[in-house]
């Protein structure tokens, strides 16, 4: 729905039932927009050969000098 209908819609609605009504649909819509759905997730996915070394050190901070 485009700006131009929904604040038109939005005024007589609040009107109407006051705005307050809408705080539990409101809350809805951002939490919507704001949280993915659990199989949107971002990034690499962590399989197989990603797990850290059996020590927790890497390579480069666990050699010993000359």
């Amino acid at each position: 729905m485009e700006q131009e209908e929904a604040g038109p819609l939005i005024a007589r609605i609040g009107e109407q039932h006051g705005l307050i009504d809408l705080k539990l649909a409101a809350y809805k819509v951002i939490g919507a927009a704001l949280f993915n759905p659990d199989d949107d997730r971002v990034g690499k996915d962590e399989g197989a050969g990603t797990a850290p070394p059996e020590n927790g050190g890497s390579a480069g901070s666990t050699d010993t000098g000359p």
